[in-house]
């Protein structure tokens, strides 16, 4: 009966129509199916504040430290249903064990433990759970976590003035959230030789190429709602320098910074001819992969940043006066 329900339900959510799921098991609910009143909801589910902190979280201030907050749909949550007085005249009444036949139910109806110590209260309220399939790419994954939802999750009663309890929240909501949050830093860089004021290079020459020593490299993000949280850990991998006529190179270590010391590095162009203006562009590519609530759930997509400036380029001649 409840799989049923369940695929029942997903198609409305899905069409745009919020539906409480189960009906069937939590009727207690004012939102469910057979009924009118399914409160303050969305075709997109209830939604959740998810707070984001750590490294590249600040303002947008990339490769800095912070902390914002996000809002995201959760699948399953609780909704507002019966006050106490209402739910227990349903129960009394007999209506709440025929909706529970008649939605299939086996055996007899259980009201709520102790609904009657609110039997009086006009102003708490019931809460049941509400599912809807729009989060989800995956409906058999949908129904998976709804069923879970309803086997682990009682209503609750909730008085005048309190709060519901934070829904549990999917690790790919809470990723979601975190790469919402993230702005990786770009990758500004240095370059070597750099010729009087305006710090152009020179022609034929290997012009090296790192990054700023002030940038981070790695870094990490958390994303957490209640006791649940979802952290990104992320490392720059590479990063590619390209200028039109010198072409490119790609320097996993960001390049080397030059110093009289140094000796050779793999990270650089060569500018064939002088010009007022070339333009080198730098793009980074940073690896990540991400846990939930502590246990490894893989890589995530690569993230990439870019930065580009330009500088002249001159062509420097000598005079011969002796052979020997």
């Amino acid at each position: 009966m409840l799989k049923s329900v369940l695929r029942s339900t997903a198609v409305l959510a899905m069409a745009g129509s919020a539906i409480a799921l189960g009906a069937a098991v939590e009727p207690a609910s004012a939102c469910g199916v057979g009924t009118d009143n399914c409160g303050d909801t969305s075709s997109s589910g209830g939604t959740v504040t998810i707070t984001v902190s750590g490294s590249f979280v600040g303002a947008g201030s990339a490769g800095s430290s912070g902390t914002t907050t996000v809002s995201l749909p959760t699948p399953c949550w609780y909704d507002a249903g019966y006050t106490g007085k209402e739910y227990a005249e349903w129960v009394d009444s007999g209506e709440a064990a025929r909706l529970w036949h008649r939605t299939g139910g086996i055996g007899n109806y259980e009201p709520h433990p102790g609904y009657q110590r609110y039997k009086d209260d006009t102003e708490g309220h019931w809460y049941g759970a509400t599912c809807s399939s729009a989060t989800f790419e995956d409906i058999d994954d949908f129904f998976e976590f709804a069923e879970e939802w309803f086997r682990t999750h009682d209503s609750v009663y909730v008085e005048a003035g309190g709060s519901p309890p934070i829904p549990p929240v999917p690790g790919e909501v809470l990723l979601a959230a975190a790469m919402e949050a993230i702005t990786v830093p770009d990758p500004e860089f240095v370059w070597n030789p750099q010729e009087r004021s305006d710090n152009g290079s020179v022609v034929n020459w290997p012009t090296w190429f790192w990054l700023d020593g002030a940038l981070p490299t790695e870094g990490s993000v958390t994303a957490s709602a209640g006791p649940w949280s979802a952290t990104v850990e992320l490392s720059l991998t590479n990063v590619e320098y390209f200028s039109e006529g010198a072409g490119s190179v790609v320097c996993e270590d960001g390049g080397t910074e030059w110093t009289r010391s140094a000796g050779e590095s793999d990270c650089t162009l060569t500018f064939p001819s002088p010009s007022d203006a070339a333009t080198v562009e730098a793009s980074a590519r940073w690896d990540g992969s991400w846990s939930y609530n502590g246990a490894p759930q893989g890589a995530i997509d690569p993230l990439t940043s870019d930065w580009e400036i330009s500088f002249p380029v001159y062509e420097i001649g000598s005079t011969v006066t002796e052979f020997e």
